[in-house]
């Protein structure tokens, strides 16, 4: 019950708008050794609360001569918990290299959200903040994950109602990603699943994309995809809703793609059955083409032809290692592609394949054929030769 009305306190928790600034995107940071002890000298611990800030450089890079990085850092610490912003700056401006300012940069503004996440907030959504990027929001909405979860709900909340589309940093996109996978670190999966459930359910259908169903769903339990499966499937239907169930099939085809075929079979059209079936089967015949033959030359014995089927069986002719080495088989597969246009396609690639190891026997197969049309035989007899020959086969 709890976790249920936490969730649906981000639709009445307003907090103010941020505002909003193109996205600045900082490399990834490096792990970074701060030293949370204790400064040795009292005057230098009232120092780093009073002194300017060309004195605190100084003394920073003195530090940093001598070779001791740690001390650095440690007063970096230490000069943080009375002036954040302060630390911020010089920690960008101590650091060697790019990554070095990065994770620096990193590591104060963490100890701060830590301390106090909406302060961090305020400081990282000024709208003229250079050191603004997204690896900071993810720290940001992290520390508040973790220690106040409504807080972090309302600011995700104010970020959708604005819809921003910009792709600036604070847009609906950004806001859903790290605030659901703060969630999900910091151990608030049931949270998590309550918020996406409480923005599937809203009437007024908030931006949130496909990303949000799909970092809950992949977040949960996968010795259970069944589960994970039903929860998905139980929430109201929407484009973003049927695109998390292609992506969640799909990673569980990874793992176990006949259990992830047969639930996919049970999906209706309206929820995108045919391309989670061929997407889960694509993946199937390339890292285990013997059973995934097997298996769909059992389907399509028990079921009638479907247009539907048409990419499974594409995906055998272009991967299975029969169908690539035995052009015959191949053309076999391609004419059981209901789609008219589809065929045609198809077996064009495979004619083409042909023509560039054994041209003769394409050709001879060609004019022998009782299916192919006069025009289609010319096509096809022309495109034989233009893949059998020296120029073609140099590129």
């Amino acid at each position: 019950m709890a976790v249920a009305a936490l969730a649906f306190g981000w639709w009445v928790f307003r907090t103010e708008t941020p505002s909003v600034r193109p996205a600045n995107q900082a490399g990834p940071a490096v792990p970074l050794p701060v030293s949370s002890a204790p400064v040795a000298s009292t005057a230098s611990t009232d120092s780093y609360r009073t002194a300017g800030r060309d004195e605190l450089l100084a003394l920073l890079r003195q530090k940093l001569q001598s070779g001791s990085d740690k001390d650095a850092l440690a007063a970096l610490a230490e000069i943080a918990k009375d002036r954040p912003e302060l630390a911020i700056s010089l920690a960008n401006e101590l650091g060697r290299t790019n990554a070095e300012k990065t994770a620096w940069v990193q590591e104060v503004v963490k100890q701060w959200a830590g301390r106090s996440p909406e302060q961090a907030w305020g400081w990282l959504a000024q709208p003229t903040n250079p050191l603004a990027n997204s690896p900071l929001l993810g720290v940001v909405m992290d520390a508040m994950a973790t220690s106040n979860p409504e807080m972090l709900l309302g600011h995700v909340d104010a970020l959708l109602v604005q819809n921003d589309k910009s792709g600036s940093l604070f847009s609906a996109q950004n806001a859903v990603y790290y605030g659901l996978q703060a969630l999900v670190k910091s151990g608030n999966l049931e949270i998590a699943q309550a918020t996406v459930e409480a923005w599937a359910n809203d009437p007024n259908k908030l931006p949130v994309g496909p990303a949000a169903y799909e970092i809950v769903v992949l977040a949960m339990d996968q010795k259970a995809p069944e589960t994970a499966a039903t929860w998905l499937r139980s929430l109201p239907a929407s484009d973003d809703r049927n695109s998390a169930i292609g992506t969640f099939a799909f990673q569980w085809g990874q793992n176990d793609p006949l259990a992830a075929m047969h639930w996919a079979q049970t999906l209706t059209p309206q929820e995108g059955q045919p391309d989670v079936v061929g997407r889960i089967f694509s993946e199937w015949i390339q890292n285990n083409p013997e059973t995934a033959t097997n298996w769909l030359e059992d389907y399509l014995s028990r079921t009638p032809d479907d247009v539907a089927d048409d990419m499974m069986i594409g995906s055998l002719v272009l991967f299975s290692p029969t169908a690539k080495n035995d052009p015959n088989e191949a053309l076999k597969l391609a004419d059981s592609i209901v789609n008219p246009q589809t065929r045609s396609i198809y077996q064009q690639q495979i004619f083409q394949s042909w023509g560039r190891t054994d041209p003769g026997s394409a050709v001879e197969y060609v004019m022998n054929s009782t299916t192919l049309d006069p025009d289609q035989k010319k096509m096809l007899i022309q495109q034989i030769q233009d893949a059998s020959s020296p120029s073609t086969a140099e590129q």
